[in-house]
């Protein structure tokens, strides 16, 4: 049998069940029947009206969102946000023979300049909107 040491059985413990679960016997769960009949298809999702409304041409009055054309470094002078990088007098002095400047937050930058992945607010703020990340070499090479 089972013996005590302390006042205490030795072995499994036995289960808690709650007041609501000790009146029901413990019996496997039953399995559940298939279902009797397959569940029917929405109208509409067939692939010939998916064809028939790929065939028709697009109606004139609506206008079809153009994307937005990328900013190039020809067109604005870059404006360089450093993180985890102390600007040197060499980088200042390329960026501006580039024509460019010091931004003063992630939110009017051109670039961000770096000289590897840091979990930065600059950099991840950067990375959402889309910011072009560079190193310190890019600078001396444009």
């Amino acid at each position: 049998g089972v013996s005590e040491v302390g006042g205490a059985p030795i072995g499994p413990p036995s289960l808690r069940r709650s007041p609501r679960l000790q009146a029901r016997p413990l019996a496997p769960p039953e399995p559940r029947p298939p279902p009797a009949k397959p569940r029917p298809r929405r109208a509409g999702t067939g692939l010939s009206r998916r064809r028939a409304q790929d065939e028709e041409e697009e109606p004139t009055g609506v206008e079809v969102p153009q994307p937005r054309p990328r900013r190039s470094l020809g067109s604005a002078p870059p404006k360089v946000l450093f993180t985890g990088v102390v600007a040197s007098e060499a980088m200042e002095v390329a960026l501006r023979t580039l024509g460019g400047s010091v931004a003063t937050s992630v939110f009017d930058c051109t670039h961000l300049v770096t000289d590897r992945v840091r979990r930065t607010i600059k950099f991840l703020c950067a990375v959402a909107r889309g910011i072009p990340i560079v190193t310190p070499e890019w600078l001396h090479q444009v």
